[in-house]
């Protein structure tokens, strides 16, 4: 049974549902030490559905507000995907599911469409000790990577996309921020 983990709301504004996360939009919680930062993000209000329905799924269909809804046993497939991947306009991504079942030796494939501009990738599991970050390849708006998988056992590997700063100023600045989070299985 699909139980609530989590709400959210849809306002009327401008003649048109818009779809809200008043409590994303207030902040996170460090999993390390389960303090909660409060930290403003605006991306969580008026969401495009499209975007919304990766993590947000509501009991009543009507409400993932999309011309074709996506049902629980799709949705409940996707790698979880973070408000860091929202945030980059992620529009499609590739493996779409969470579990990832491979063999030591094996050569993964993971793409992302986006418009922003990005240039790295990062690979990280403390579980499995995987820490490792490289240039993506870039073909229009579609960015991909091949991951070689050398560590067996099972883990969570986490994915950030980034763009490295354009010149040598100590000034400039950029973000991780975990979009992916996958499950690998490997034998």
């Amino acid at each position: 049974a699909f139980l609530v983990n989590h709400a959210w709301a849809a306002v009327w504004l401008n003649g048109c549902w818009n779809l809200i996360d008043p409590t994303w939009a207030s902040g996170f919680t460090l999993d390390s030490n389960r303090l909660f930062v409060k930290e403003r993000n605006d991306w969580c209000f008026f969401t495009p559905p499209a975007q919304f329905i990766f993590n947000h799924f509501p009991k009543n269909a009507y409400w993932q507000l999309l011309p074709d809804t996506v049902a629980w046993d799709k949705f409940s497939r996707y790698p979880v995907f973070s408000i860091g991947a929202q945030e980059l306009s992620i529009t499609a991504f590739n493996p779409q599911t969470y579990h990832i079942k491979a063999k030591k030796g094996d050569t993964l494939s993971f793409s992302f469409n986006t418009q922003k501009q990005l240039s790295g990738i990062l690979f990280q599991s403390k579980e499995a000790g995987v820490h490792l970050a490289d240039r993506l390849c870039r073909d229009g708006n579609t960015y991909s990577y091949k991951y070689a998988v050398n560590t067996p056992g099972e883990y969570p590997l986490s994915i950030t996309l980034f763009n490295l700063p354009t010149t040598t100023d100590v000034n400039e600045t950029y973000q991780f921020k975990v979009s992916f989070v996958y499950a690998l299985q490997v034998i």
